[in-house]
């Protein structure tokens, strides 16, 4: 396992899920935000090569809901994107007065303020724990 370097410290909630050499994965109740690297022993990801995927995610259930935030070039950029998606999603639960609940929209908007990522792109749905099911 390759830790996280010391000085790296996690907004209020939030917890270190997973730390591998390619991925991070940190959480927040039934949130979570995630960077991988893009595997470039795919032939279709040539133009990825190097880059590190970054995506959020909510776990309701069976059903999981997730939105990508984009593609950074570093693992330090993947990690200074997904902390910077963490403070902003904190930050926002504690101006919200009215109790509105944390969304993938609030997680995924900390990155716009971050260099090297890719736009957003829509939600997707899973459904059984993010296992694809048949289609027919």
């Amino acid at each position: 396992m390759s830790p996280l370097s010391e000085d790296v410290r996690l907004p209020c909630g939030w917890v270190c899920k997973h730390v591998e050499e390619d991925e991070l994965v940190f959480a927040y109740d039934t949130f979570e935000v995630e960077a991988t690297k893009a595997d470039s022993s795919d032939p279709l990801s040539f133009d990825m090569a190097g880059r590190w995927q970054l995506t959020c995610r909510e776990r309701a259930g069976g059903t999981v809901n997730e939105r990508s935030i984009g593609y950074v070039t570093s693992r330090g950029a993947a990690t200074e994107t997904l902390l910077s998606c963490m403070e902003h999603a904190s930050a926002n639960a504690r101006r919200s007065d009215s109790g509105e609940p944390l969304t993938l929209d609030t997680i995924a908007a900390g990155a716009d303020r971050c260099d090297g990522t890719a736009p957003m792109r829509a939600d997707r749905t899973r459904y059984g724990g993010g296992r694809r099911g048949r289609t027919h």
